[in-house]
């Protein structure tokens, strides 16, 4: 409707046409981290073992993988960001090794990933960032995941306040 200078702020004077809507775009709390951790490409068993009842590796053989070294961005109860040395195709599926900590106790998880994007980091032509949304995770470990989440922000709010 009208525009206006206080001092150095700018005020812009709206009228509403219709309610004003909350949209939230992600489902979860991204939190900021680095982590290390330890992906691979999942092959064709690996899909079929999935599909079997949500169970990896059904059958008591141990394979021997490539598994490839990165380090989490970001990561979320729904996905993560990360780096490592390979670039990947959109739709690759992974499955991510996540060691953390919760409380006192060390937790472990392998959840399936599915590659939404993987470009080159600016200036680093050794580097490639992923974006991955989680599939196929179980309950459990996707609320242990968000634990941890809220756990690493209250520590990460707390060392802020300190060092104030």
């Amino acid at each position: 409707v009208g525009q206006y200078r206080d001092n150095r702020l700018v005020v812009i004077k709206v009228r509403l046409t219709s309610e004003i809507a909350k949209l939230q775009r992600r489902q979860y709390y991204r939190l900021e981290l680095l982590h290390d951790i330890e992906y691979r490409l999942l092959t064709e068993k690996d899909e079929e073992d999935s599909k079997n009842n949500g169970k990896k590796e059904q059958n008591n053989e141990k394979f021997e993988h490539n598994w490839i070294k990165g380090a989490i961005i970001d990561i979320s109860g729904g996905g993560a960001r990360f780096s490592s040395a390979v670039q990947h195709k959109k739709g690759d599926r992974i499955r991510i090794k996540l060691e953390l900590e919760l409380g006192s106790k060390q937790i472990s998880m392998e959840p399936d990933a599915e590659v939404l994007a993987s470009e080159r980091v600016l200036n680093r032509y050794d580097l490639y960032e992923h974006r991955v949304q989680f599939y196929n995770i179980s309950k459990k470990d996707r609320e242990d995941l968000i634990k941890y989440i809220f756990e690493q922000d209250r520590k990460k709010r707390k060392n802020e306040k300190a060092d104030i």
